[in-house]
């Protein structure tokens, strides 16, 4: 869909190759990238290059694939060069990062993973400074496992491109109430390289909540897998339904 802000109206200008969402969409100097995502029966790796010529039809050609399948993860550009990482590679939550070239890269390089529990739906944002980039990443959440119970990640990292460093730049908490709140499927802009604008994301203690009771159910060993099925599915309808 293309917003024509001259008749002030969406408009459909092409199709996906498949259905698909829980992907990332970064500008590039020459056009856009999608990448990865899920359909409603798997995790993607693809990769592809958008672009608008002038007859106003998209125009999708096929770009180096990631290394692996991800979707729910997070993603941003500098100049040419876009970063992505956190969400679900091949299918577990993750702390992986990359990034490519879309000028002179053949593939996506490993980064240093970002240090901490993995990240679900976190966001990122990259900035300029002195000659220097550092990404920012911002929210997400655990979903818990064998080991950990799910968490919400409250704490910024920062990623220094010329060191290769992760360090903690701040943390999440509301200065008047002192309480944390979520950047978990939230938005980020840069602006005028000096701030990062957060847009949404979900209720602190509400989605934590919910994901602890999910994590609650899965792992209760006194019921079978029928009723955890049954609670499962009743918690959902509730939580996607409430006001």
């Amino acid at each position: 869909m293309l917003y024509d802000s001259t008749e002030n109206e969406w408009k459909l200008i092409g199709h996906l190759p498949d259905s698909s969402a829980y992907g990332v969409s970064v500008p590039i100097s020459d056009g856009t990238l999608w990448i990865g995502g899920n359909t409603a029966s798997q995790s993607l790796k693809s990769v592809y290059r958008i672009t608008m010529p002038e007859t106003g039809a998209v125009e999708l050609e096929p770009f180096p694939e990631l290394p692996a399948t991800m979707d729910n993860f997070a993603g941003c550009t500098v100049g040419d060069t876009a970063f992505i990482g956190g969400g679900n590679e091949n299918g577990k939550p993750a702390n992986t990062f990359y990034c490519i070239n879309t000028k002179a890269d053949s593939g996506w390089t490993a980064l240093p993973d970002f240090p901490g529990l993995p990240r679900v739906q976190p966001v990122l944002a990259a900035v300029e400074q002195k000659n220097r980039v550092f990404v920012y990443l911002f929210g997400g959440f655990f979903g818990g496992d064998s080991e950990n119970k799910p968490a919400m990640a409250t704490d910024v990292l920062r990623y220094d491109v010329t060191t290769e460093k992760w360090e903690t730049a701040g943390c999440q908490v509301d200065e008047k109430t002192g309480e944390p709140f979520s950047l978990t499927g939230a938005t980020a802009m840069p602006v005028d390289n000096r701030y990062i604008l957060c847009f949404g994301g979900v209720n602190h203690a509400i989605f934590l909540d919910a994901v602890t009771t999910q994590y609650n159910i899965g792992n209760d060993t006194t019921i079978s897998a029928e009723e955890k099925s049954r609670l499962n599915l009743e918690f959902s309808k509730n939580y996607m339904t409430q006001p």
